[in-house]
């Protein structure tokens, strides 16, 4: 389904229980290089460093609709 919907900004979870959410967005960025790409997770930053080039942020749980679209809620990577 990613293919055929094309998004322009994909949000994923660190930790989806069945997969690691890194190895989605790889995934998916291989698929649509375009979007922008952006992480949530219950952790405080402690894997920011592993985050590849293409995450354009990171944004903590838990997570109010206010505060997904506060500037200050991210914290953008590189």
């Amino acid at each position: 389904q990613f293919q055929q919907l094309h998004p322009a900004i994909v949000l994923a979870d660190l930790n989806l229980g069945d997969c690691d959410g890194l190895t989605l967005l790889r995934q998916f960025q291989s698929e649509s290089p375009a979007a922008r790409y952006f992480v949530l997770s219950g952790e405080s930053g402690e894997r920011v460093e592993e985050l590849p080039n293409f995450i354009e942020g990171f944004i903590t749980k838990p997570v109010t609709a206010e505060s997904l679209f506060a500037p200050s809620t991210h914290r953008l990577v590189g």
